[in-house]
């Protein structure tokens, strides 16, 4: 008995996919922020893009909303300029579409859209000591044109 409730205990803990969950285990919220230019001597920029290295380098992306400095990496972000909004791998996403193009005429294709799944607080999610807590996040980071981006190695 004890060894079944202790894989019972592991697997709801360790073990659950956020993304194969149903919505009554999730709550997603959505939130939509303009991006700030920083001004710098040479060029001014939105994103700030640090490239790695290694066998699977990431990219970590700064940019500023509401006068403070975020950063997150490519595992939970992508930068989107051009033409769409969208890329493949945000597409992912279920984003209102509408309202993404609404943001691109309102901040002149310079924002920041973030989903955030949370456990909800039900028995499951408390076996599992989740409820409550953040179960996935992924920014969606809209620039003008890749001459708003700053590179570095």
């Amino acid at each position: 008995m004890f060894l079944l409730v202790f894989w019972g205990m592991a697997y709801t803990t360790f073990f659950q996919d956020v993304k194969k969950l149903n919505q009554n285990a999730v709550r997603i919220s959505y939130s939509y922020k303009p991006l700030i230019v920083r001004y710098k001597p040479n060029q001014s920029d939105y994103v700030t893009v640090n490239n790695g290295n290694g066998r699977k380098p990431i990219q970590r992306y700064t940019y500023y909303v509401e006068g403070r400095k975020y950063q997150t990496d490519s595992n939970n972000a992508t930068v989107v300029y051009g033409k769409s909004n969208l890329n493949v791998q945000a597409q992912a996403y279920d984003w209102n579409k509408k309202w993404l193009n609404h943001l691109d005429n309102r901040y002149q294709h310079a924002w920041v859209a973030t989903v955030t799944t949370t456990y909800k607080k039900n028995w499951v999610n408390g076996i599992g000591l989740h409820a409550g807590r953040q179960a996935d996040r992924f920014s969606l980071i809209r620039i003008p044109d890749k001459s708003f981006m700053t590179v570095k190695q």
